[in-house]
């Protein structure tokens, strides 16, 4: 799949595909200080650099500040590879769904916004936005030059719910389960088309504003 570089600009953060190693350099360690330090799901490193066998398989995105800080970061594991819900989140898929493993479905992961960063937001043309909902626009952007339409994730429950709440129509394949550190994870699908259908309907002017790219400033 293309990778080529998505870049877009709107109320001074900067959504993009990472490619400069400085910049990975921010996503390790920002992984590292979310999944190591904070939630504890790895181990740490001396380098404190989260770095895995996932990572030469997907396209990583990133929403910087206007300091060039990275506030999150989001990566998508191309279809055709090894999906974390292959491998480590298996037990969340409910025996009778079948994961799809086709070029037009990718996998989420990685999710993780910088503790100086969960209360900013962006102004767009139709409300005000998370950078999480910023990261979902430029990969719904990379989606749909790549022939991309299904997309599954795991998270918190309650990070599903909020998802659908906002638009995202995520469903749950599996029966939600209580992880050690006491998040109960799910195992979610979403259908880009169907995320099309009801914001065309439901909500005109943010599905507007979500498909408006390029530089915004």
């Amino acid at each position: 799949m293309k990778a080529r570089n998505i870049v877009h600009e709107e109320d001074g953060y900067t959504l993009k595909i990472i490619e400069k190693k400085d910049e990975l350099k921010k996503s390790f360690l920002l992984r590292h200080k979310i999944f190591a330090e904070e939630l504890g799901w790895v181990e740490r490193n001396w380098d404190c650099l989260e770095i895995d066998d996932y990572d030469d398989e997907s396209v990583p995105f990133g929403v910087f500040d206007i300091s060039e800080n990275l506030c999150s970061y989001m990566r998508v594991i191309s279809g055709g590879k090894t999906f974390m819900l292959e491998k480590e989140f298996g037990f969340l898929i409910n025996s009778d769904h079948s994961l799809r493993k086709s070029p037009d479905t990718c996998e989420l992961s990685r999710l993780c916004v910088d503790p100086a960063a969960r209360n900013m937001t962006i102004k767009g043309n139709f409300g005000i936005h998370s950078t999480t909902v910023l990261l979902l626009k430029g990969i719904y952007r990379w989606c749909m030059e790549n022939g991309v339409r299904f997309l599954y994730a795991v998270t918190d429950e309650k990070v599903g719910r909020l998802y659908r709440a906002k638009g995202f129509p995520f469903i749950p394949v599996g029966t939600p389960v209580v992880m050690p550190d006491g998040v109960k994870a799910v195992a979610l699908l979403m259908d880009w088309e169907e995320f099309e259908r009801i914001n065309i309907q439901k909500k005109p002017e943010f599905y507007k504003w979500f498909r408006e790219f390029g530089s915004a400033n």
